[in-house]
């Protein structure tokens, strides 16, 4: 799948979001979509699951819309996004087994106990419940209503939806519980600058790439939104790819966890001690490795401090103490 992020920031006024590039077509992988976003007037649309379903849900949504434009207002998008996405996951899970018969699933709720009797009615609806149990599609909706700091996360889902008001931020994919143990790490909250933030949502991304299945794309897309002035217009930016590529060498720098090179040299001898002596050939190479690098590391430090050496004579130029300052009056 995939891993979807956003953070509201600066008490509500801006909001990062982020997304991975991974499309799975079958046991197919490849990084080929740009960025897993989509707006809706003032509303971004991130989505986590198959594509075309995520499209057939967008369809939905406008049609609604075309009948009232009132449909994606701050009051009513909740209800609007359940909606569709309500009909078109009954609609995938009920094809299959309704279709033959040329029945929706609303003609089956109201006259399919009639018309195919107990048992046979009863092993429909067990096919089309097992059916909707694997459409594990998310949806996340960002923006704003009319006052200043009434940013809305919303998601839906297989198991609900549910509002990210409180906590401020949401993540939904298979990456997001990878996603959330970082961003709560980093005390990532409503408070925090748009600076941190941008640096937090950074690293839950490049965090949920480690999650079970490596099925989160490294590719990484980021963008920043901004309360507008204009409730039906959007207002953002794009983080570039240089920063993005800024970020992650800093995530790898500073943050990635990894075993520090010093402490190699430490559990190394550890195992050892409890494996009558034996070191396997892995551990040996990566215990070098870090004895390399340690070195590089110390040998350059020496070099920096023997590129500025103290001056060793006494500079005539620099300003003596009076005398006056330890109780002498200055004269012999």
């Amino acid at each position: 799948m995939t891993v979807c992020i956003a953070a509201a920031c600066d008490n509500g006024s801006h909001v990062v979001t982020a997304t991975d590039g991974l499309l799975s077509m079958g046991d197919v992988t490849g990084e080929c979509v740009p960025g897993k976003m989509l707006w809706y007037g003032p509303w971004q649309f991130m989505y986590a699951g198959v594509p075309s379903n995520f499209s057939l849900v967008s369809e939905e949504i406008e049609n609604i819309h075309l009948e009232d434009e009132s449909s994606l207002s701050r009051l009513r998008v909740q209800e609007t996004v359940r909606r569709a996405y309500q009909t078109v996951r009954s609609r995938l899970a009920s094809f299959e087994y309704l279709s033959p018969f040329n029945i929706t699933l609303e003609q089956f709720s109201n006259t399919g106990l009639e018309s195919f009797g107990e048992t046979f009615h009863g092993e429909l609806c067990r096919n089309i419940s097992h059916r909707a149990s694997q459409i594990a599609d998310q949806i996340l909706v960002i923006g704003w209503g009319h006052s200043p700091h009434s940013v809305m996360i919303y998601e839906v889902g297989p198991s609900g939806d549910c509002l990210h008001e409180a906590a401020g931020f949401a993540a939904i994919g298979s990456g997001s519980q990878m996603a959330y143990t970082m961003l709560l790490l980093l005390g990532q909250a409503r408070y925090r600058t748009l600076a941190e933030t941008i640096f937090n949502v950074a690293c839950a991304k490049f965090f949920a790439e480690k999650s079970d299945g490596l099925d989160v794309g490294r590719m990484t897309t980021m963008h920043v939104l901004r309360k507008s002035d204009d409730p039906s217009q959007r207002n953002g930016q794009f983080v570039s790819v240089e920063d993005i590529d800024k970020l992650r060498n800093l995530w790898d720098t500073h943050l990635k966890p990894q075993i520090p090179d010093e402490a190699r040299i430490q559990i190394t001898g550890i195992a050892a001690r409890v494996n009558d002596g034996h070191i396997s050939p892995r551990d040996m190479l990566e215990e070098l490795s870090a004895r390399q690098r340690l070195d590089q590391k110390y040998s350059s430090a020496s070099l920096e401090d023997s590129a500025s050496p103290q001056p060793t004579k006494d500079d005539s130029s620099r300003q003596q103490p009076s005398p006056e300052l330890f109780g002498g009056s200055g004269e012999s």
